[in-house]
């Protein structure tokens, strides 16, 4: 198996350094889950390099392929089987206790599979309501996504909290005679917890550009701060920060030439 996950690495890492700028690199390590500033390493080629020494760490070598073949179906990746990788390398009883663990978990599946069929043949309305209501955090869901309902979907950008820098590229940059509306989308554990409205004027200069909010509110729908008569200005570089029901988190903006860059984490952490 070493020298198989040996060749693997070896293969992968001129693909991944060819084929992803570091901009991709950031969102390929957002969608495994991935800190990509804890990674060691400046250049791409080390990012890369210890990306892939932690997919063989975390035995997620065959996560990290996948991400990379959906990311670029047009190149022709290496593949692993991690399944087959790790049968091939076990002892013969390893392998058995393997093989009734899977028979085991299946039969497991089985008998829960019969017990929700009866609960729901047999159990009150009352009962199926309140299922009903325990998988509806729809209402919040609408209500924040209809936030959001007069900006176009390429002007707006979600960013989970924690992420160090995240960048959002879009069409128009607008002027600060007519700045674009914009919606930043903030979650955390998968959840909805604010989202904002907000202005870009960009100026000749960083210095001149300036993010103007006119809106914000939290997971519960409900308004953080008034911005009916007053907006709030946030100049490059600058942080807003937010007091939430359950989080207190700042956020930073600044432009990049061609691009807007985030950041979100906890008031109080690094």
């Amino acid at each position: 198996m070493r020298n198989k996950q040996t060749k693997l690495m070896s293969a992968l890492r001129p693909l991944i350094v060819k084929h992803f700028s570091e901009a991709e690199l950031r969102a390929l390590c957002f969608d495994l889950d991935i800190d990509y500033e804890l990674l060691p390493g400046r250049e791409k080629s080390e990012k890369a390099l210890e990306l892939i020494a932690y997919s063989k760490r975390t035995n997620a070598l065959d996560a990290l392929v996948q991400a990379c073949q959906d990311t670029r179906p047009q190149i022709e990746w290496p593949q692993i089987i991690e399944k087959e990788l790790i049968l091939s390398s076990a002892p013969p009883t390893t392998k058995k206790k393997i093989v009734w663990l899977g028979v085991g978990l299946l039969i497991v599946a089985l008998v829960i599979a019969l017990l929700a069929l009866t609960t729901n043949g047999f159990g009150s309305e009352q009962n199926n309501q309140a299922g009903a209501a325990a998988t509806l955090p729809s209402a919040n869901n609408s209500c924040f996504e209809a936030y959001f309902d007069d900006i176009q979907p390429d002007y707006q950008e979600t960013v989970a909290v924690g992420e160090s820098a995240h960048d959002f590229y879009f069409s128009d940059w607008g002027s600060k005679e007519n700045p674009s509306l914009l919606g930043l989308r903030l979650m955390q554990s998968g959840k909805p917890i604010a989202a904002v409205r907000y202005l870009f004027q960009p100026g000749s200069s960083r210095g001149e550009t300036a993010f103007e909010v006119v809106g914000i509110i939290d997971g519960n729908c409900q308004e953080v701060g008034d911005f009916s008569t007053t907006s709030l200005l946030i100049e490059n570089w600058e942080h807003l920060d937010l007091e939430l029901p359950d989080n207190a988190i700042t956020i930073s903006f600044n432009w990049q030439d061609d691009h807007v860059r985030f950041g979100v984490r906890q008031i109080g952490q690094p």
